[in-house]
């Protein structure tokens, strides 16, 4: 499954960029960007929502999160205490459209479809693709190399070995094909 990249730059006024050559658009939203941590080469696109204010965000590099996607920590309740979990986002991972993700963790090489919800406390492992509208629920593992679909998801079938390649080439050829002719 290959991600086709976006021919429109991106107009240099519209976005942030960072030491790390990471594009933050102006219109995303970023609540405790001391607890929000991109490691370098990310695209954050408008209306996305990074929610690190309740405990740590970390997204890796080559990650690209699209328009009005929402990134938050997971998090539990025990004797009645709300617990904020850190979330970590692995290197080369696609956070489609609307896709809201609370995962404990999302491994490297994945892709998250449009409207796909990744409940609290859900670990998504390395190579996987999620499904457009998929929904995994809250404490499910889902492992390496998997493609899940449905609601609730469930893994359909297995990926090749190779995904880890194309995720990876499609990640940064998207951020590759958006970067400001400046």
């Amino acid at each position: 499954m290959s991600v086709e990249p976006i021919r429109r730059p991106l107009k240099p006024d519209e976005y942030i960029r960072t030491t790390g050559s990471n594009y933050v658009s102006r219109e995303a939203s970023v609540l405790g960007a001391q607890n929000v941590n991109l490691k370098g080469r990310c695209i954050i696109f408008p209306e996305a929502v990074l929610r690190g204010e309740m405990a740590s965000l970390m997204v890796g590099r080559y990650c690209i999160v699209k328009k009005k996607a929402v990134l938050q920590p997971g998090y539990s309740v025990m004797g009645g205490v709300c617990r904020f979990k850190p979330l970590v986002v692995g290197s080369y991972t696609v956070i489609g459209k609307g896709a809201i993700v609370s995962a404990a963790s999302v491994g490297a090489f994945v892709r998250v479809g449009e409207g796909c919800v990744l409940c609290s406390g859900c670990v998504i492992r390395d190579n996987c693709v999620i499904e457009a509208g998929a929904v995994v629920p809250e404490g499910v593992i889902v492992p390496p190399f998997s493609r899940v679909t449905g609601i609730p998801g469930r893994v359909l079938e297995d990926m090749p070995e190779s995904t880890s390649y194309v995720h990876r080439k499609d990640a940064v050829a998207i951020y590759n094909s958006v970067l400001p002719l400046c």
